[in-house]
């Protein structure tokens, strides 16, 4: 109740920092073992200003490496009542909702959890939403990328392919090898569009 109405009174002492560019949510994130640590954490998330959550120290940290490290202090095999505490921050932080920061500084800290935090938290519907995203906003990439691949491929290949076809006609044919491998990079590249038009088909049909 005392820290509720401090955090009213001087609102924007949530989202100040200090001398090492840590705010609150960097204190109770690094004593998240502490048993008032949970509630505290509810109340900072619910008057820090959303954009900030994900706010970096002046070393670099998050206040999720924070978490991390001293989540590390524990393993799965440990009941006691401080581990029990670090799960239950990290639940309330990530059921929050926060913005996700920078795709891979989070990544960076998802992967510095210990294992016995770290398979919990993939199974958490927000981080599944996070990583599925991530992965569609990659794959279309990578398909895009592979066209430019495939059709830079095809227009130079056939390029090389007619010039040495008209060659081959103004000269004497059999005195000049067949160059294949061309027009067999042609087929490829456009084997592939075939397929990926294909899949496309599918794709829409089911």
């Amino acid at each position: 109740a005392a820290l509720k109405g401090l955090v009213k009174a001087y609102p924007e002492s949530v989202n100040r920092m200090e001398d090492m560019g840590r705010t609150p949510l960097h204190y109770v994130m690094a004593n998240a073992h502490g048993m008032m640590s949970p509630t505290t954490l509810q109340l900072l998330l619910k008057y820090s200003n959303k954009e900030n959550i994900h706010t970096p120290d002046f070393e670099g940290n998050l206040p999720f490496h924070l978490l991390s490290e001293r989540a590390a202090k524990y393993n799965a095999f440990d009941g006691s009542p401080s581990r029990q505490n670090v799960e239950k921050c990290l639940n309330i932080f990530l059921n929050m909702k926060p913005p996700p920061a920078p795709i891979p500084e989070f990544f960076t800290a998802l992967q510095s959890l210990p294992q016995w935090l770290r398979d919990s938290v993939v199974t958490n519907a927000y981080v599944q939403d996070i990583l599925h995203k991530n992965v569609s906003m990659r794959f279309p990439t990578l398909i895009l990328l592979m066209d430019l691949y495939s059709y830079a491929l095809i227009i130079s290949c056939f390029s090389i392919a007619s010039n040495e076809h008209i060659k081959m006609r103004s000269e004497d044919a059999e005195l000049r090898p067949h160059n294949t491998g061309t027009i067999v990079a042609c087929f490829i590249g456009s084997s592939y569009f075939l397929v990926r038009e294909i899949l496309d088909v599918i794709s829409m049909i089911s």
